[in-house]
């Protein structure tokens, strides 16, 4: 049916733009991991006055949960047909996503829920600091920062004029450039010495015995 599938694109859309807004301050954040650990958690204490304010943090987490019903949606709607080169990047990126928020989601509720743990920094970093899950979360992190330019940089080059097959390729191209970069860099920081990891953090990951 052409209309719900119309709605279903909107809601997809919209709850999508809520969540790219929360995710610019995000990385950002993530950024200022450059100009050292306390500069990072003095900013997030700041934003989380807004994220953490329970309207919000509720609103998001509804994004959360429309994105990835509406994302399976659509993908199983469009598994029987033959998808454009130009727009298989988008949905290989979008399949992505929608692992990384259900995982991501998942455990920072149960972070804050069963181990009582302050989902800040050092929860997200600490699986860079603990060998073998580095393996893991190297390629987590930087597919899901890769995974966001490249699903928004598809979604949102026709809309800047970039209509031709060329230009949507070349968006395309840069914006995974970019997200290669950015979340090269950001994992670079999480995993460096100047992040020094409590113990309570990395107590769930158990070490192999040698």
């Amino acid at each position: 049916m052409p209309g719900a599938s119309l709605n279903l694109a909107r809601l997809h859309r919209y709850s999508g733009a809520l969540l790219g807004l929360f995710l610019v301050f995000h990385l950002a954040n993530q950024m200022l991991l450059l100009r050292g650990p306390s500069t990072h958690l003095a900013t997030m204490e700041a934003l989380r006055l807004v994220y953490r304010w329970p309207p919000v943090e509720a609103l998001l987490l509804t994004c959360v949960v429309v994105q990835i019903v509406t994302g399976l949606m659509r993908l199983r709607r469009r598994s029987g047909r033959p998808a454009p080169t130009v727009a298989k990047p988008a949905r290989l990126a979008g399949l992505y996503l929608l692992y990384f928020l259900a995982v991501h989601t998942l455990a920072v509720l149960g972070a804050r829920g069963l181990l009582k743990l302050d989902t800040n920094l050092y929860f997200a970093a600490a699986g860079l600091h603990v060998w073998p899950y580095t393996l893991y979360f190297v390629p987590h992190y930087v597919l899901a920062v890769t995974a966001v330019f490249v699903h928004l940089g598809s979604a949102l080059a026709p809309r800047l004029g970039m209509r031709s097959l060329a230009a949507r390729k070349a968006a395309i191209m840069v914006a995974c450039a970019a997200g290669v970069a950015i979340g090269t860099v950001i994992v670079s920081a999480m995993a460096g010495d100047a992040v020094r990891i409590p113990p309570e953090y990395t107590a769930p990951f158990p070490t192999p015995s040698p």
